[in-house]
């Protein structure tokens, strides 16, 4: 039987959601599951049909077959959910959001073990990069997955769900209740899920789903303002993935870069271009090197002191004003528009950063951002030449 599970209330779901692992899962109660539900039969396990659903623009591979593994008998399990000793709050969530859902559907409130000290003869439901998961082999190449990708494996009796990143594991995790509970969400107070669950057998997984849209954000509305829905809904946070400079991810120039602090830098601020709120864009070509080598220094803090940060934002304070000194104003003749001297900015810090990476943090995907945005909005206007470079249409 399917039900509608129906919240009255986020605070409390977000209070059931944090506490299950320290106080166990919780049931929403409601007396209409099927006590008589008959486990999955098939003939030929080793044969049994896949289920594949069909690849668009990402990577969707979805594979899982009938097995004659008992996931739930009579009403009861053999499983635990295992996760990393060391765990993010993300994992922390995405193993209450298992065990709470997995209440829904069974009944049953499954426990939640470390993988510090685990019996490596049970079985397990493993989320994240759990020593189980090392031990079975189970590789993940997180830069093929991204960072909300995922891979759901059955390995023996043993389910691995492990993501690029921890968010990609809780997608893993509603994969997972997708398949083989039939979850699904379409609104904060509308999820649906099988109910009355008394015999169900794990499938046989094999699946890779990497998003067709790497990162997915709602700036503003009900779904941005609503965690557990957001979550749910696999929608990312800003913090998921960026990092800031000045305390702001974006429109931080002059927070990043602060007017008190450099007296002795005149030219690192523009001639003109203050906002009503006194927050002065920055000057981008009287001092390029020094400016640029101090906003190198201060990614490099953040992208060290945050490990998962994916990308940094260094851009113009949110109004239309920009420099307008003689080296500006030239660089903007010479290339047709303002953004060519944020494009030179950017890509100098751009290659000390590179360079910083590949010997700090081989293999770590970070990214930097600017915006075309009021002043910078037009493109600078180039010539392509026949070897790949570009020269200015307008030299002087």
């Amino acid at each position: 039987m399917r039900k509608i599970i129906r919240f009255m209330s986020f605070a409390v779901v977000l209070c059931i959601a944090f506490s299950l692992i320290a106080c166990g899962s919780q049931t929403s109660g409601g007396g209409d599951k099927d006590t008589d539900e008959q486990p999955i039969v098939a003939d030929d396990y080793e044969n049994a049909a896949v289920h594949t659903e069909p690849a668009y623009h990402g990577v969707h591979e979805i594979n899982y077959s009938e097995s004659d593994i008992p996931l739930v008998k009579n009403g009861a399990t053999e499983y635990a959910i295992l996760y990393p000793a060391d765990c993010s709050n993300n994992i922390t969530f995405a193993v209450n959001e298992l065990a709470y859902f997995f209440a829904e559907a069974t009944g049953i409130e499954i426990p939640a073990i470390s993988d510090d000290n685990y019996d490596q003869s049970g079985k397990y439901i493993s989320v994240g990069d759990t020593a189980a998961l090392r031990k079975a082999g189970v590789t993940h190449d997180i830069n093929e997955l991204s960072a909300n990708g995922y891979l759901i494996k059955t390995i023996g009796n043993d389910l691995y769900l492990i993501g690029g990143g921890d968010n990609g594991t809780i997608n893993a995790v509603y994969g997972f209740l997708k398949y083989e509970f039939s979850y699904a969400i379409y609104a904060t107070d509308e999820v649906v899920i099988d109910t009355g669950v008394k015999n169900r057998n794990l499938y046989r997984f094999d699946v890779k789903d990497i998003p067709d849209i790497a990162w997915r954000v709602a700036s503003s509305g009900e779904i941005a303002a609503d965690t557990l829905w957001s979550r749910r809904m696999g929608i990312n946070f800003e913090s998921d993935f960026l990092t800031s400079i000045g305390g702001r991810y974006v429109h931080n120039f002059s927070t990043a870069v602060k007017p008190s602090e450099h007296t002795d830098h005149p030219e690192w601020f523009a001639v003109g271009g203050t906002n009503p709120a006194g927050e002065p864009q920055l000057c981008l070509t009287r001092d390029m090197e020094g400016l640029g080598d101090y906003v190198f220094s201060l990614m490099v803090q953040q992208f060290t002191e945050v490990p998962d940060a994916y990308a940094i934002g260094f851009t113009q304070m949110d109004d239309g004003g920009w420099c307008s000194c003689d080296q500006c104003l030239a660089c903007s003749k010479k290339y047709g528009s303002n953004s060519a001297a944020q494009i030179l900015f950017m890509n100098y810090v751009a290659r000390k950063l590179k360079a910083w990476r590949d010997e700090t943090f081989p293999g770590r995907q970070i990214y930097i951002f600017m915006f075309a945005y009021h002043a910078t909005e037009g493109a600078p206007d180039a010539i392509l030449n026949a070897d790949g470079t570009y020269s200015p249409k307008y030299p002087e």
